[in-house]
């Protein structure tokens, strides 16, 4: 791989901090990216890795306001999923020029209403004799179907279209770039961060559009929930498995008796919210589902605790039926609550949390993982009060309310 003195280096850190203070809420994803030096490709490009590949002859030509402007193009194809949608739009290797300038007309569409600069002719969706204001998707569907001459030859790499990747791409020299797990994480503080803005003032509306779909998926809830629960469960408990002789291990060495290894029994926290703000009927209906998750997915009767929560935090004792006396009413503080379950001893593996997120949380990230079902009207506002360290499940209302009639 090139050394990334082949480029201006200072040119490009100044460009990467006047992107991040021109749209702050992508200033994580922009720090997140890998520069690569590679002549003579013409432009910058990103692959689903966070790479940046970057034409050193590009980066001198452009001024700095220009290369932001790039910086914060490219970035917007990686953090909006571009190569994902593509798969799912069935983009391949014949059209994925024409899904590049969706893609493009609808970040640029975006970044010119900010006012950000961008060189030569970006493609917009003026150019592309569409509407402004639509997805990628709408642009791709009209360039299939109409006949569009002399549009310009782009290639914004792998991460805008998911196939055909470019030579450096696939260099095995390359940097590891970013895993997708972290991608996921990085996205979340954006999407966190583009609400917060949008409360502030003004929000680009394909932004903010991307931010809601992002946080809120339409996606059955009951199966996010059921795998969020075994997947904080069993990254918990996984590395610690003990070594005991009182079960020996199925392997026979003769004169030596071995240890059989044996996982530990998990205890689960399930905190519900009984604030007067909380749907009462849909909030019976969606704990009786999450029991039946958590039985599924192999929590013992026995290893859980069952709280009921407003501005104090009450054990309900005696039963993990799904017909339980929730005690309270008024406010909720959820960091009581939650401080409350991991105080008891021995201590829990996970909590599980059932709540409209209207609640004061933790200030630290609590020392055992945090599950939240979030049950309320407004989703997308309620999940940027959520702290990060929570994975947060939407629980919509309308769902549970129609499950408790039946």
């Amino acid at each position: 791989m090139p050394e990334a003195t082949a480029f201006n280096v200072a040119k490009l850190a100044a460009a990467r901090l006047r992107a991040a203070q021109a749209q702050p809420f992508l200033g994580v994803a922009l720090y997140a990216l890998t520069p690569c030096s590679s002549p003579g490709l013409g432009t910058f490009a990103v692959d689903e890795r966070w790479r940046l590949f970057i034409d050193p002859a590009s980066l001198e030509e452009w001024s700095v306001a220009e290369v932001a402007g790039v910086l914060l193009h490219e970035i917007g194809h990686i953090v909006r999923c571009h190569a994902d949608r593509a798969r799912a739009a069935f983009v391949d290797s014949t059209t994925h020029d024409l899904w590049n300038l969706a893609g493009d007309a609808e970040i640029n569409d975006d970044l010119l209403s900010d006012q950000v600069a961008l060189p030569g002719k970006p493609v917009t969706p003026a150019m592309l004799s569409a509407p402004r204001g639509k997805a990628a998707e709408f642009y791709y569907q009209r360039l299939l179907t109409r006949s569009h001459p002399h549009l310009p030859e782009v290639n914004c790499g792998s991460g805008s279209h998911g196939v055909s990747p470019t030579p450096d791409e696939e260099s095995g020299l390359l940097p590891a770039g970013v895993a997708k797990d972290e991608a996921d994480l990085i996205r979340r503080r954006v999407a966190l961060a583009i609400l917060a803005a949008r409360r502030a003032g003004t929000m680009a509306g394909g932004w903010s559009r991307w931010a809601e779909g992002w946080l809120t998926p339409t996606v059955d809830w009951r199966r996010v929930f059921a795998a969020t629960i075994r997947g904080s469960l069993n990254a918990y408990v996984s590395g610690q498995s003990n070594y005991l002789y009182s079960r020996p291990s199925r392997r026979r060495v003769p004169g030596v008796i071995l240890p059989g290894l044996v996982r530990p029994v998990v205890t689960v926290a399930a905190i519900i919210d009984t604030s007067a703000s909380v749907n009462n009927a849909g909030l019976a209906s969606a704990w009786s589902e999450v029991l039946e998750m958590m039985r599924a997915v192999g929590v013992r009767r026995d290893r859980l605790r069952l709280w009921s929560a407003d501005t104090e935090a009450h054990r309900i004792r005696g039963t993990t039926s799904q017909r339980v006396e929730l005690i309270g009413g008024g406010g909720t503080n959820m960091a009581i609550a939650i401080d409350s379950a991991l105080g008891e001893r021995p201590m829990v593996d996970l909590v599980v949390v059932l709540t409209d997120g209207e609640t004061p949380w933790p200030r630290r990230k609590p020392r055992r993982p945090v599950v939240v079902g979030l049950m309320c009207e407004d989703s997308s506002a309620a999940i940027a009060h959520v702290p990060s360290w929570a994975t947060t499940v939407r629980i919509p209302l309308d769902e549970t309310a129609h499950a408790s009639g039946r």
